[in-house]
Protein backbone atom coordinates (compact mmCIF):
# COMPACT_ATOMS: atom_id res chain seq x y z
CA UNK A 1 0.00 0.00 0.00
CA UNK A 2 1.45 3.44 -0.90
CA UNK A 3 2.80 5.41 2.04
CA UNK A 4 0.54 8.41 1.41
CA UNK A 5 -2.54 6.18 1.75
CA UNK A 6 -1.26 4.78 5.03
CA UNK A 7 -0.61 8.27 6.33
CA UNK A 8 -4.09 9.43 5.38
CA UNK A 9 -5.69 6.29 6.76
CA UNK A 10 -4.07 6.73 10.16
CA UNK A 11 -4.23 10.53 10.42
CA UNK A 12 -5.27 11.89 13.81
CA UNK A 13 -8.27 14.19 14.07
CA UNK A 14 -8.45 17.01 16.57
CA UNK A 15 -11.28 15.22 18.36
CA UNK A 16 -8.92 12.38 19.27
CA UNK A 17 -6.87 14.79 21.38
CA UNK A 18 -10.05 15.72 23.24
CA UNK A 19 -10.79 12.04 23.80
CA UNK A 20 -7.25 11.50 25.11
CA UNK A 21 -7.67 14.37 27.55
CA UNK A 22 -10.97 13.02 28.88
CA UNK A 23 -9.57 9.49 29.21
CA UNK A 24 -6.62 10.81 31.22
CA UNK A 25 -8.88 12.93 33.42
CA UNK A 26 -10.96 9.85 34.15
CA UNK A 27 -7.85 7.93 35.19
CA UNK A 28 -7.97 5.22 32.55
CA UNK A 29 -5.01 2.91 33.20
CA UNK A 30 -2.88 2.24 30.14
CA UNK A 31 -3.21 -1.49 30.78
CA UNK A 32 -6.95 -1.46 31.54
CA UNK A 33 -9.92 -2.93 29.68
CA UNK A 34 -12.02 -0.72 27.42
CA UNK A 35 -15.21 -1.43 25.46
CA UNK A 36 -15.85 0.75 22.41
CA UNK A 37 -19.31 0.75 20.84
CA UNK A 38 -20.06 1.24 17.15
CA UNK A 39 -16.99 3.03 15.79
CA UNK A 40 -17.97 2.22 12.21
CA UNK A 41 -15.05 3.32 10.05
CA UNK A 42 -13.95 6.06 12.47
CA UNK A 43 -10.76 5.69 14.49
CA UNK A 44 -11.20 8.70 16.78
CA UNK A 45 -11.14 6.68 19.99
CA UNK A 46 -8.48 4.26 18.76
CA UNK A 47 -6.26 7.20 17.86
CA UNK A 48 -6.85 8.70 21.31
CA UNK A 49 -5.85 5.42 22.93
CA UNK A 50 -2.75 5.34 20.74
CA UNK A 51 -1.81 8.87 21.84
CA UNK A 52 -2.44 7.70 25.38
CA UNK A 53 -0.02 4.76 25.02
CA UNK A 54 -2.75 2.19 25.60
CA UNK A 55 -1.51 -1.38 25.98
CA UNK A 56 -4.50 -3.02 27.61
CA UNK A 57 -7.49 -4.91 26.20
CA UNK A 58 -9.94 -3.28 23.81
CA UNK A 59 -13.28 -4.84 22.91
CA UNK A 60 -14.90 -3.27 19.86
CA UNK A 61 -18.63 -3.83 19.37
CA UNK A 62 -19.38 -3.27 15.69
CA UNK A 63 -22.26 -5.08 13.92
CA UNK A 64 -21.30 -4.04 10.38
CA UNK A 65 -18.88 -6.77 9.25
CA UNK A 66 -17.05 -4.62 6.70
CA UNK A 67 -16.60 -1.80 9.21
CA UNK A 68 -15.47 -4.30 11.85
CA UNK A 69 -12.80 -5.74 9.56
CA UNK A 70 -11.62 -2.26 8.65
CA UNK A 71 -11.37 -0.99 12.22
CA UNK A 72 -9.62 -4.18 13.35
CA UNK A 73 -6.97 -3.65 10.67
CA UNK A 74 -6.49 0.00 11.65
CA UNK A 75 -6.36 -0.69 15.38
CA UNK A 76 -3.80 -3.47 14.99
CA UNK A 77 -1.50 -0.90 13.38
CA UNK A 78 -2.05 2.05 15.69
CA UNK A 79 -2.35 0.01 18.92
CA UNK A 80 0.41 -2.60 18.50
CA UNK A 81 0.75 -3.25 22.25
CA UNK A 82 -2.98 -3.64 22.89
CA UNK A 83 -5.10 -6.78 22.63
CA UNK A 84 -7.99 -6.15 20.23
CA UNK A 85 -11.20 -8.19 20.28
CA UNK A 86 -13.89 -7.51 17.68
CA UNK A 87 -17.44 -8.37 18.71
CA UNK A 88 -19.39 -8.32 15.46
CA UNK A 89 -22.87 -8.02 16.96
CA UNK A 90 -25.39 -5.29 17.71
CA UNK A 91 -24.98 -4.00 21.24
CA UNK A 92 -28.26 -5.55 22.36
CA UNK A 93 -27.03 -9.03 21.33
CA UNK A 94 -23.71 -8.88 23.16
CA UNK A 95 -23.46 -11.36 26.03
CA UNK A 96 -21.31 -10.12 28.92
CA UNK A 97 -18.95 -12.77 30.35
CA UNK A 98 -19.11 -14.62 27.02
CA UNK A 99 -18.31 -11.88 24.49
CA UNK A 100 -16.70 -9.47 26.96
CA UNK A 101 -14.76 -10.22 30.11
CA UNK A 102 -14.87 -7.89 33.11
CA UNK A 103 -13.85 -5.80 34.93
CA UNK A 104 -14.33 -2.94 32.46
CA UNK A 105 -12.56 0.33 33.12
CA UNK A 106 -14.38 2.36 30.48
CA UNK A 107 -17.31 2.03 28.10
CA UNK A 108 -16.75 4.53 25.29
CA UNK A 109 -18.43 5.61 22.06
CA UNK A 110 -18.02 8.42 19.56
CA UNK A 111 -21.26 9.61 17.97
CA UNK A 112 -23.06 6.23 18.23
CA UNK A 113 -26.63 7.10 19.07
CA UNK A 114 -28.15 8.19 15.74
CA UNK A 115 -26.52 5.17 14.09
CA UNK A 116 -28.11 2.86 16.63
CA UNK A 117 -31.52 4.49 16.25
CA UNK A 118 -31.40 4.05 12.47
CA UNK A 119 -30.07 0.50 12.80
CA UNK A 120 -33.04 -0.39 15.01
CA UNK A 121 -35.35 0.85 12.25
CA UNK A 122 -33.57 -0.36 9.11
CA UNK A 123 -32.28 -3.66 10.56
CA UNK A 124 -29.55 -4.19 7.95
CA UNK A 125 -26.14 -4.88 9.46
CA UNK A 126 -24.19 -3.58 6.44
CA UNK A 127 -26.34 -0.48 5.99
CA UNK A 128 -23.57 1.84 7.18
CA UNK A 129 -21.00 0.43 4.78
CA UNK A 130 -23.40 1.16 1.94
CA UNK A 131 -24.06 4.63 3.30
CA UNK A 132 -20.34 5.33 3.70
CA UNK A 133 -19.70 4.51 0.04
CA UNK A 134 -22.06 7.35 -0.90
CA UNK A 135 -20.05 9.92 1.08
CA UNK A 136 -21.92 13.17 1.60
CA UNK A 137 -24.27 12.38 -1.28
CA UNK A 138 -27.63 10.73 -0.72
CA UNK A 139 -29.17 8.59 -3.43
CA UNK A 140 -32.80 8.87 -4.47
CA UNK A 141 -33.50 5.44 -2.99
CA UNK A 142 -31.88 6.38 0.32
CA UNK A 143 -33.74 9.68 0.41
CA UNK A 144 -37.04 7.85 -0.12
CA UNK A 145 -36.15 5.42 2.64
CA UNK A 146 -35.50 8.23 5.12
CA UNK A 147 -38.64 10.09 4.04
CA UNK A 148 -40.70 6.96 4.75
CA UNK A 149 -39.54 6.76 8.38
CA UNK A 150 -42.34 8.15 10.51
CA UNK A 151 -41.81 10.08 13.72
CA UNK A 152 -43.24 7.15 15.66
CA UNK A 153 -40.46 4.90 14.39
CA UNK A 154 -37.83 7.43 15.43
CA UNK A 155 -39.44 7.64 18.87
CA UNK A 156 -39.40 3.85 19.19
CA UNK A 157 -35.78 3.71 18.03
CA UNK A 158 -34.75 6.41 20.50
CA UNK A 159 -36.39 4.54 23.36
CA UNK A 160 -34.93 1.19 22.28
CA UNK A 161 -31.42 2.64 21.99
CA UNK A 162 -31.55 4.28 25.42
CA UNK A 163 -32.81 1.05 26.99
CA UNK A 164 -30.07 -0.96 25.25
CA UNK A 165 -27.42 1.33 26.73
CA UNK A 166 -28.97 1.26 30.20
CA UNK A 167 -29.18 -2.53 30.22
CA UNK A 168 -25.65 -2.92 28.90
CA UNK A 169 -24.24 -0.55 31.52
CA UNK A 170 -26.09 -2.45 34.22
CA UNK A 171 -24.73 -5.78 32.96
CA UNK A 172 -21.07 -4.91 32.34
CA UNK A 173 -20.82 -2.38 35.21
CA UNK A 174 -17.99 -0.22 33.80
CA UNK A 175 -16.12 2.15 36.08
CA UNK A 176 -16.97 5.00 33.70
CA UNK A 177 -19.00 5.73 30.58
CA UNK A 178 -17.82 8.32 28.06
CA UNK A 179 -19.88 9.08 24.96
CA UNK A 180 -20.15 11.96 22.50
CA UNK A 181 -22.95 12.99 20.14
CA UNK A 182 -22.03 16.34 18.58
CA UNK A 183 -23.57 17.81 15.39
CA UNK A 184 -22.53 15.79 12.35
CA UNK A 185 -21.43 17.72 9.28
CA UNK A 186 -22.30 14.75 7.05
CA UNK A 187 -25.84 14.46 8.39
CA UNK A 188 -26.26 18.22 8.00
CA UNK A 189 -25.09 18.13 4.38
CA UNK A 190 -27.46 15.25 3.66
CA UNK A 191 -30.36 17.08 5.27
CA UNK A 192 -31.01 14.25 7.74
CA UNK A 193 -32.28 16.44 10.55
CA UNK A 194 -34.53 13.83 12.15
CA UNK A 195 -31.71 11.32 12.31
CA UNK A 196 -29.42 13.97 13.80
CA UNK A 197 -32.03 14.88 16.40
CA UNK A 198 -32.58 11.24 17.31
CA UNK A 199 -28.97 11.03 18.48
CA UNK A 200 -29.40 14.12 20.66
CA UNK A 201 -32.57 12.62 22.16
CA UNK A 202 -30.76 9.44 23.23
CA UNK A 203 -27.95 11.51 24.72
CA UNK A 204 -30.41 13.59 26.75
CA UNK A 205 -32.16 10.45 27.95
CA UNK A 206 -28.90 8.99 29.24
CA UNK A 207 -27.79 12.28 30.78
CA UNK A 208 -31.08 12.35 32.67
CA UNK A 209 -30.38 8.82 33.91
CA UNK A 210 -26.73 9.13 34.90
CA UNK A 211 -24.83 11.85 36.67
CA UNK A 212 -22.77 13.72 34.07
CA UNK A 213 -19.40 14.94 35.38
CA UNK A 214 -18.35 16.99 32.34
CA UNK A 215 -19.02 20.64 33.13
CA UNK A 216 -19.01 23.84 31.11
CA UNK A 217 -15.47 25.09 31.71
CA UNK A 218 -13.70 21.76 31.21
CA UNK A 219 -13.27 21.39 27.46
CA UNK A 220 -15.28 23.90 25.47
CA UNK A 221 -12.57 26.53 25.21
CA UNK A 222 -10.01 24.37 23.40
CA UNK A 223 -11.96 22.15 21.03
CA UNK A 224 -14.73 24.27 19.53
CA UNK A 225 -18.20 22.86 18.89
CA UNK A 226 -17.19 19.23 19.44
CA UNK A 227 -15.86 20.07 22.89
CA UNK A 228 -19.12 21.64 24.06
CA UNK A 229 -20.30 19.70 27.17
CA UNK A 230 -23.82 19.56 25.70
CA UNK A 231 -22.63 16.85 23.34
CA UNK A 232 -20.90 14.65 25.94
CA UNK A 233 -21.80 12.17 28.63
CA UNK A 234 -19.01 11.47 31.12
CA UNK A 235 -20.28 9.40 34.02
CA UNK A 236 -18.07 7.77 36.63
CA UNK A 237 -19.40 5.02 38.87
CA UNK A 238 -18.16 3.70 42.18
CA UNK A 239 -20.50 0.83 42.94
CA UNK A 240 -23.73 1.15 40.96
CA UNK A 241 -24.24 2.94 37.62
CA UNK A 242 -27.29 4.89 38.75
CA UNK A 243 -27.83 7.80 41.10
Amino acid sequence: MPRNIIKKKHSIERTSYLWRRILIENRLPADGTVVEVAPGYEQKIGAALSLFGFRGTLYVIEPDRNAALHIHDVYRHILPKATIHIVCKPMEEVVPKDDILSPIEALVASHPFDDMVIASIVKEKNFFSEEKDAGTRISSAMRRMYAAIRDEKYATGICATAITWQRFIEEVRPRCVIASQYPSRTLTLKGLKKRQNSGYAVMENLKNTYKNSLIEHDHKRSFGVKGDPRWWLVAEFQEHPYY
